[in-house]
């Protein structure tokens, strides 16, 4: 415990800090302002619909997983259930941690943790591949992107990590082998069982291309409707850049700043703004303006899952949670 809180502690200085730089750093702070002065709240109540429509996205497709299983479980349930773990992540190191809490929650509901992890992992998982698919698409036309060493890892490290996962999901034996060390221990054990049983779950999607279909283009339009929502922050302080432009970096974007070095990516989240949105023609300062307005917008709609926790009983509901 204390090395993770030690952990914790050093991410939370690392993201911290160089937040502070990026403020700080070539009188950015004085541009800031100037720029949130000229915010025109005209684009308010775009950007929260968009806001909206993402999580509703989302939750579609971690809805069309458990409708799989026959899970009685209403559209509106699942958006809390998720913003629930918006919030928390937040505190917590990663968006992992977010979606264990809303996963331990609904496993909690629908009487069944692994079947509730599995679908979390699923929605998640689709969106990854759809998300390293366009920044693919995005490297291949702006090559001199790669010149940066972090798309390139990082870009490189999501891919494998892809491939990886799409390989244990065909090869479930390989799966087996890989996870059969842990039987050696009691506490192994037992948490072998747990992951067999969350295996299990996933594989059983490898005979339903039509669901995993339809969650691709839902990770599809997810990610189209975060370029316009990017592109929506930039036009509301004045950045005249094309919404193609902007919908084409916003994935690239987002698989840099998903590196989990920083409590919800703080600084890191600001740093790809401020550098990647230069190809779209935003100025640095401008760049880190829109990062601050996405993140303001995020943590807005978090704050309403902090309250559904506050009302919320995790209690057992066998699975007919409406």
């Amino acid at each position: 415990m204390t090395r993770s809180r030690l952990l914790l502690a050093a991410k939370t200085i690392l993201g911290v800090g160089l937040l502070a730089l990026l403020l700080f750093r070539n009188d950015n702070l004085s541009r800031l302002g100037e720029l949130f002065a000229r915010f025109d709240p005209r684009y308010l109540p775009p950007l929260l619909i968009v806001a909206v429509l993402l999580i509703v996205i989302s939750c579609l497709k971690w809805h069309l997983f458990l409708r799989f299983w026959e899970i009685r479980i209403s559209l509106l349930r699942l958006i809390g259930l998720y913003t629930i773990g918006n919030f928390f992540s937040n505190f917590l190191p990663s968006m992992v941690g977010g979606d264990f809490v809303r996963g331990y929650v609904l496993g909690r509901r629908i009487d069944s943790q692994s079947r509730s992890m599995a679908s979390v992992f699923l929605e998640r998982f689709t969106g990854l591949i759809a998300l390293v698919v366009l920044c693919v698409v995005t490297l291949s036309v702006k090559r001199d992107l790669l010149e940066h060493p972090v798309v390139a890892a990082t870009a490189a490290a999501m891919a494998i990590g892809c491939a990886a996962g799409l390989f244990l999901i065909a090869r479930p034996r390989a799966a087996r082998i890989l996870l059969s060390p842990l039987r050696r221990t009691r506490l192994g054990a037992r948490l072998f069982d747990a992951l067999e049983r969350f295996h299990r779950e996933i594989v059983s999607f490898r005979d339903r291309p039509g669901i995993l279909a339809i969650a691709m283009v839902y990770s599809f339009a997810f990610h189209l409707v975060a370029g316009i929502n990017t592109w929506l922050a930039a036009r509301a302080i004045g950045v005249d850049a094309a919404l193609l432009d902007v919908v084409a970096l916003t994935p690239l974007i987002l698989l840099v700043s998903s590196v989990p070095l920083t409590p919800n990516g703080i600084g890191i989240w600001e740093w790809a703004f401020r550098v990647y949105l230069v190809s779209a023609g935003a100025g640095p300062a401008e760049g880190l303006a829109v990062a601050l307005i996405l993140r303001a917008e995020h943590i807005a709609a978090s704050l309403v899952g902090g309250l559904l926790f506050l009302i919320e009983r995790p209690g057992r509901n066998a699975g007919n949670a409406r």
